[in-house]
């Protein structure tokens, strides 16, 4: 039998969201190929195939280290998904149509934060700092609600900036009256 060890930094939160991967899991183990979901680096079994599917932004080191221990780790590679690294979509002096403003880091940098918030003391005081201070000067888009403007001469110029935010080309999918997500 095949084993697919699947690495996430949370089994809670990955359990809990809708992530594609959630439903190739199913299909696997409907066809035969046992799965295993670890949240931790220790104790892996022995496995044909890795997945590396953590809430990062960067991936830390030890992850990559992974490709030592197993022949086959999925998004071993994927170690900057950063948006001014990947986005095909920034924008220069010259674009004249609507704009989105995102963060640099994954998903509004929300794990990240998650990280920060951890640390005693130090993490309670930046917590309590970036829930009151203005999402321009944080560089937390909360919920991930990025904002969309009309043109550039109407983004703020605090976003220009913040190096925590990138600025792309929206490219509006439209179902009815609202957006479509993908």
């Amino acid at each position: 039998m095949v084993r697919i060890v699947v690495i996430v930094d949370d089994v809670t939160n990955f359990k809990n969201k809708p992530y594609f991967l959630n439903l190739l899991i199913t299909e696997w183990e409907k066809t035969g190929f046992e799965v295993v979901i670890f949240d931790s680096l220790k104790n892996l079994p022995e496995a044909e195939i890795v997945i590396i599917h953590v809430d990062l932004t960067w991936l830390p080191a030890p992850y990559q280290e992974l490709s030592k221990q197993y022949q086959t780790v999925i998004n071993i590679n994927a170690t900057d998904i950063s948006k001014r690294l990947v986005s095909c979509q920034k924008v220069d002096d010259s674009y004249s149509g609507p704009v989105i403003v995102k963060t640099n880091e994954n998903y509004g940098g929300w794990a990240e934060r998650k990280i920060r918030y951890k640390v005693p003391v130090i993490g309670r005081i930046l917590s309590f700092l970036d829930r009151r201070r203005h999402w321009t000067t944080t560089g937390i888009i909360k919920g991930c609600n990025y904002p969309i403007y009309e043109s550039l001469d109407k983004v703020p110029l605090k976003i220009w900036k913040n190096k925590s935010f990138v600025v792309e080309r929206f490219i509006a999918e439209r179902h009815d009256e609202s957006y479509a997500l993908r």
